[in-house]
């Protein structure tokens, strides 16, 4: 993210001559009451309420999710379909549908027969598994407390297109935001411009929205 913003502010300073890292000149209280009877009268209010909202205060929350989801769930169904894990067996004991269905059983180790856990829900469809008392080879992942499978674990895709949608919105959320900072901006250091908060530009009587 502070990268991007270092990449916006030097092409915004080689283009317009901009410094992003100053503040903008103020506007006066005429300007100021021009731009918010400007901004009734182009109806830009509710773009300036919808930035506001999916840009200033869900992007956070959605980059947070994506962090989250990232390190509790697709970093160790990765690390567990490329050989990661402890390798054991997996016994399906019954089927939890409180939140989602899923299987839950018991995990002991091979290597360490110390390592017996209970309550482990697998997060692959292993064959000939799915079925109480059914023994299966799996691989356990302590840093998420699930299991998947030994081998060919595709666990890791739903986590990965889940994630993904998280930081496609941050995204996009962050480029937007400061498409509309650049353009207030611009608009600051034009006297011959007025920037509606929406996003309009005003100039004479013409607006471009």
């Amino acid at each position: 993210m502070i990268g991007y913003w270092i990449l916006v502010s030097k092409l915004v300073a080689g283009r317009y001559g901009i410094d992003l890292r100053l503040r903008p000149p103020r506007l006066g209280r005429s300007e100021r009451r021009i731009q918010r009877r400007l901004r009734r009268s182009a109806g830009t209010g509710g773009w300036r309420l919808a930035r506001w909202v999916f840009g200033y205060i869900l992007a956070p929350i959605m980059a947070f999710l994506a962090i989250a989801w990232y390190v509790s769930d697709l970093a160790p169904a990765w690390d567990a379909a490329h050989g990661g894990g402890v390798v054991g067996q997996f016994t399906y004991t019954n089927r939890d549908c409180s939140s989602w269905c899923t299987w839950v059983g018991t995990f002991e180790a091979d290597a360490d027969n110390s390592i017996d856990y209970s309550g482990v829900e697998i997060h692959d469809k292993v064959p000939g598994g799915e079925v109480a008392t059914v023994q299966v080879r799996a691989r356990y992942e302590e840093s998420s407390g699930y299991a998947y499978a030994v081998k060919g674990s595709r666990a890791w895709i739903k986590s990965a297109v889940v994630t993904g949608c998280f930081a496609l919105y941050t995204l996009i959320a962050v480029i937007w935001v400061s498409v509309g900072i650049v353009r207030r901006r611009r608009a600051r250091h034009d006297p011959d411009k007025i920037v509606a908060s929406g996003g309009g530009v005003v100039m004479g009587n013409s607006s471009t929205v």
